[in-house]
């Protein structure tokens, strides 16, 4: 008698079970509801400077923020005249330039030292709403070791406009993480070993 009196217990509370998880299905349905991972909030992939007194303009992006170790980093520059006149300067060959910092704000590496430019010297005009492009390269490397990986961990990179010596223009930082290509490899980890590179 107990066990057929425990039997029928067992059975009711299955049937509940089932009868409430169906109407929670059924009520999420009706309300729309589907479920997703909680949203975050990516960095940017572009950023912009304005020099309102030159009437210039800088925008800087990149394709993604999440990059595997050893693979390069390509960064598009646009230059646009945002007055209502023909902006002059004189550019080189490093006009466009960026600077790459680690996470305690040391700068590891800039693009317009770790090249060999021809000495050339030319005044460019941009017209009103025109612009000028171009595009960078970071190899994830730094300049004080030249060849050496940086080490997988987030990095900030601004962009930069010069006019021969003198900037005229630089961005907001963008912010990349660089991740290991192999997840248990033992190398690159932290600030040392094979891969590490000091600060400028």
């Amino acid at each position: 008698m107990v066990m057929r009196e425990l039997r029928a217990e067992i059975v009711k509370v299955t049937v509940l079970s089932f009868l409430i998880m169906q109407m929670g299905f059924n009520t999420l349905n009706c309300l729309g509801y589907v479920a997703k991972p909680r949203d975050t909030i990516a960095p940017s992939l572009t950023v912009t400077g304005i020099n309102e007194t030159a009437g210039l303009e800088l925008a800087m992006q990149i394709k993604k923020t999440l990059y595997s170790q050893g693979e390069t980093v390509s960064i598009m520059f646009t230059l646009t005249n945002i007055s209502n006149r023909t902006v002059s300067f004189w550019m080189t060959a490093w006009t466009f330039d960026f600077q790459v910092s680690n996470g305690t704000d040391h700068r590891i590496f800039q693009y317009s030292t770790s090249q060999v430019f021809p000495q050339v010297i030319w005044n460019a005009s941009i017209r009103p709403g025109s612009n000028l492009t171009d595009v960078l390269v970071w190899p994830q490397t730094c300049n004080t070791t030249e060849g050496v990986l940086v080490s997988p961990a987030t990095y900030y990179i601004i962009g930069l406009i010069w006019s021969i010596d003198s900037l005229i223009l630089r961005t907001p930082p963008l912010q990349i993480t660089v991740v290991k290509l192999d997840p248990f490899s033992i190398e690159g980890g932290g600030g040392g070993g094979p891969y590490h590179c000091y600060a400028n």
